[in-house]
């Protein structure tokens, strides 16, 4: 009973959002079957049926997930509001097909709104019973991994650490024991023995660790016995943030990046319109006030100039000088230390503009010539850049964008000083995640929470 369980969740899944789509549609269809206009009951049985195609298509084109995906919280939200919506467009159209008149207006608030949430409920609770289970001992997938070197350790840990993802580790194999601190199962060769004799339903194989031969009798091997084999690439845990796909060049598998939101051309055109309309705004109705008022308190405060430029590293490396307002004493050599807590560098005037962020103010010029973009990895000084191009894997795909007066990375804690290396490693990963899940709300939220924290203070803004 449990295994059926398991091999038909999905089946299950399908007819349990089927009895919750035809249950709200049934207790809607006191408000919308009144304003139907027909006078028999072929009619009501044909929305019935509309109703019914609408949820068996949405169900098919659905695709099927790995209980480890299919589990995540998020992913069930998402999978819910897609297979409503899609469900609302097959419904239209086959109502529309059908010749039947109804208000689907009457019909889309007591159907859709509460559909999402008790398909999310109702997926979350199957999906929990399912992980207790697992956790149980039923329903898992026995898993060898063959390789022993840091990808094959990694795809290992995430088995052991994640049983409700339905997996039962039974060890490593491999010719040469990369890492002695775990043991191995045995050899490559006895990999083939043990397959058989335990009944391993799925081999997990680290590219990097066998010869063509032997990937090709591990193949055979699961093939043969209707098993599953899946291979690890040999890719750093910093590189997988980006999320590879393959391509054919006739017979042959590439491994390629996928185009970034911001590559494409019309993501390109919003977000440079949004930073035009938005800069253009600031500069108009703030700056032509405010700069006036904070150049007269710096003047008064300390000698030197009102603003203070300095060379940034922009989008693809290339160098521009980023704008601010000054909040250092005039110095030579300002540009190549970082600013510390308690700093004797900063004025009494800057202080204040630094813990407000009024000294980024300038940099909406910036955005406006081009340089910059209002949300972005901020941009830092060249000699900070060479300090950590060398030591810091994937720093520089922050450059593949823009920098921004404000990030992720800074409304998240990693903003000014980098005492710590880890401090710069999360800080450059924070910006890769950004701008590989761009979006025009995830600017809103950043520019949203930038502001909040403007208000709130900020324990690193120094």
């Amino acid at each position: 009973m449990i295994k059926l369980l398991f091999k038909y969740r999905q089946i299950i899944i399908a007819i349990g959002d089927g009895i919750i789509i035809n249950y709200l549609f049934l207790q809607s269809a006191g408000i919308s079957y009144s304003k139907v206009h027909a006078s028999n009951d072929k009619s009501t049985w044909l929305i019935v049926l509309a109703v019914n195609l609408a949820w068996l298509a949405s169900s098919l084109v659905q695709k099927r997930s790995p209980f480890h995906k299919i589990s995540e919280k998020l992913r069930l939200v998402r999978q819910s509001i897609r297979l409503m919506v899609f469900h609302f467009l097959l419904l239209y159209t086959f109502i529309g097909i059908m010749g039947i008149t109804i208000e689907l207006g009457r019909v889309l608030y007591p159907l859709y709104l509460p559909g999402i949430g008790l398909i999310v409920l109702w997926r979350y609770v199957l999906y929990e019973i399912l992980k207790r289970l697992i956790k149980n001992g039923y329903g898992f997938k026995k898993v060898i991994i063959i390789g022993s070197g840091d990808e094959a350790l990694n795809m290992g840990r995430v088995f052991v650490e994640h049983p409700e993802f339905g997996y039962q580790f039974r060890g490593y194999f491999d010719n040469l024991n990369l890492n002695p601190n775990q043991p191995l199962k045995g050899s490559i060769d006895d990999a083939f023995d043990y397959f058989l004799q335990h009944n391993i339903d799925e081999i997990y194989c680290a590219i990097s660790s066998i010869s063509n031969e032997e990937g090709n009798r591990l193949i055979a091997l699961a093939e043969n016995n209707f098993r599953k084999i899946r291979f690890i690439p040999l890719i750093k845990p910093e590189e997988q943030l980006q999320k590879y796909s393959i391509e054919y060049f006739d017979n042959l598998p590439i491994m390629v990046m996928p185009e970034l939101p911001l590559e494409k051309i019309a993501n390109k055109f919003i977000k440079r319109l949004s930073d035009i309309v938005v800069s253009s705004f600031v500069i108009l109705f703030i700056l032509s006030w405010l700069i006036p008022i904070i150049s007269l308190m710096i003047l008064i405060d300390s000698k030197g100039p009102i603003f203070y430029r300095q060379k940034r590293s922009g989008i693809n490396n290339t160098i521009f000088w980023c704008w601010k307002f000054r909040s250092m004493y005039t110095s030579k050599n300002s540009e190549f230390i970082q600013a510390t807590q308690n700093d004797s560098r900063i004025t009494a005037i800057g202080a204040f503009l630094r813990k407000t962020n009024l000294d980024e103010l300038p940099q909406f010029f910036n955005v406006l010539s081009g340089n910059m973009s209002i949300i972005g990895p901020r941009p830092h000084p060249i000699e900070l850049d060479t300090q950590y191009l060398s030591s810091i894997s994937m720093y520089k795909r922050r450059m593949s964008v823009k920098p921004g007066i404000t990030g992720l990375a800074q409304v998240r804690g990693y903003r000014g000083e980098t005492q710590e290396s880890y401090m710069m490693k999360n800080r450059v990963k924070m910006d890769i995640f950004y701008f590989e899940n761009w979006s025009v709300l995830f600017d809103i939220k950043i520019f949203i929470m930038t502001i909040l924290y403007t208000f709130k203070g900020d324990s690193k803004a120094y």
